[in-house]
């Protein structure tokens, strides 16, 4: 078993998850798509990866994805509309 998942995301553009690093999986991955919207490589308003194809891309559980989009969520980076998907905010937190 590898100790490293990459994921495919937006072109060359990688979220990298190291199971062997002390920062828990889910604040791994909220922290990369953390950056990406901040940074403006996830625009305001548009839609982020499903949870479900993070989950097949990272191999990361479905509860751990969903515990990283919830404190992206409680921070103000992403907004979820239930049946539609999960969305970089239009306004980012200061």
């Amino acid at each position: 078993m590898t100790s490293t998942f990459t994921v495919a995301h937006m072109g060359d553009d990688r979220l990298v998850i190291d199971l062997r690093s002390p920062e828990p999986s889910y604040q791994q991955l909220a922290r990369q798509l953390r950056e990406r919207i901040r940074d403006g490589r996830i625009a305001p308003g548009s839609a982020l990866p499903s949870i479900s194809y993070l989950v097949g891309e990272t191999g990361l559980a479905v509860n751990t994805v969903r515990r990283a989009i919830a404190v992206l969520t409680d921070e103000g980076y992403v907004v979820v509309v239930p049946g539609r998907g999960t969305y970089a905010a239009e306004k980012l937190p200061e």
